[in-house]
């Protein structure tokens, strides 16, 4: 139902996600279901973080705390640390890639964020343009 009411209202791609273990985001701890819209077409598939070598375990890793907390972990990831965050985060980038015409393959959009997340290039950029 959501991407027919996306379909109606224009979209062009989108991803409606949910995975297996709860979350509304692609999960590195479970498998997700994936509902494609891209065009008119709506397609079903399922995203397995095995597939890509994740090996997450402890979902409550990823569970945020208070602010200052939140942000150290974003930082982190933005650093470069290689953890459950970070592979989190990397698979949503992946489908935001793919649904916005970036990448067209879900793995190699998966291994380009990982690898811009990891090397680091995500801090070096935001103190660039912070604002002191």
């Amino acid at each position: 139902p959501f991407a027919e009411a996306l379909r109606e209202n224009n979209a062009t791609h989108a991803y409606i996600v949910h995975s297996d273990d709860g979350m509304d985001e692609i999960s590195p701890f479970a498998k997700t279901k994936v509902v494609e819209l891209n065009k008119d077409k709506i397609i079903e598939f399922t995203i397995d973080p095995k597939e890509f070598g994740i090996v997450a375990k402890n979902r409550n890793n990823l569970k945020g705390k208070n602010a200052l907390y939140n942000s150290q972990k974003i930082i982190e990831i933005y650093k470069g640390t290689f953890n459950e965050f970070s592979q989190a985060v990397s698979l949503n980038v992946a489908a935001g890639l793919i649904v916005s015409a970036k990448e067209n393959d879900f793995k190699n959009a998966y291994n380009k964020a990982t690898e811009h997340l990891n090397s680091g290039k995500v801090f070096q950029f935001l103190s660039k343009i912070r604002v002191s």
